[in-house]
């Protein structure tokens, strides 16, 4: 073999090995390419849910309003027309008449009167105070009761104007509980009407005879 022809053989082996190089680098830099660009994959958006016509589950979240508030107490629950024994509870507002009250016998007055029972004594017969919508002597404000505009007499009474108990009868009507008056408020008539008023004496006196001691 002569010179020229060993040139263009060893030029012809470099050239094939640079085109394997080349083809071994183009090679590597797609495979690269391909990693880099699957690392750059866009995360998945979490599904909706209850969407209005798109996929998902169609369950809506729960509401908020739905879920128990803290920290504010609850109503108070409605006051029962009668006690669980039957008896009137304390601090049932009954409707009656002036004439059918021992004190309104005397005067025949026919006005309508409302009274507040403060006791029971386990017979169906009740304690009361009459009520008024004046102020006058031997009367106490109920500031809690009607916006104030009620007041208390300081008489109990026990009987009506035939000396017989009172109880719920024709004379004695049951108002609603709506028009009950609270207990805190009995708890002050009768402390009042007992113990700090001008007819004290006489309002204990009717209580041992009414409690039967």
């Amino acid at each position: 073999m002569n010179q020229t022809a060993a040139a263009f053989l060893a030029a012809g082996i470099v050239g094939i090995v640079l085109l394997a190089v080349l083809i071994c680098l183009a090679a590597r830099g797609k495979a690269r390419a391909g990693t880099a660009k699957d690392g750059r994959a866009k995360p998945v958006k979490a599904e909706r849910s209850g969407g209005s016509g798109k996929s998902g589950s169609g369950t809506k979240p729960p509401s908020r309003s739905a879920a128990p508030r803290s920290g504010k107490s609850k109503a108070p629950a409605p006051r029962k027309s009668r006690t669980d024994d039957g008896k009137v509870p304390q601090g049932r507002t009954l409707k009656t008449q002036d004439n059918f009250l021992p004190g309104g016998k005397k005067t025949g007055s026919t006005k309508e009167r409302p009274v507040v029972v403060i006791e029971d004594n386990g017979k169906n017969e009740l304690a009361v105070v009459p009520l008024s919508s004046r102020n006058g002597k031997d009367r106490t404000r109920l500031k809690n009761y009607q916006q104030g505009q009620s007041y208390y007499k300081h008489y109990v009474e026990i009987e009506d104007d035939e000396g017989k108990p009172i109880r719920i009868n024709e004379k004695f009507k049951e108002n609603h509980p709506n028009m009950d008056v609270s207990e805190e408020d009995v708890k002050k008539i009768s402390d009042t009407v007992l113990y700090h008023s001008r007819p004290a004496p006489e309002n204990r006196k009717k209580m041992d005879k009414f409690r039967g001691t």
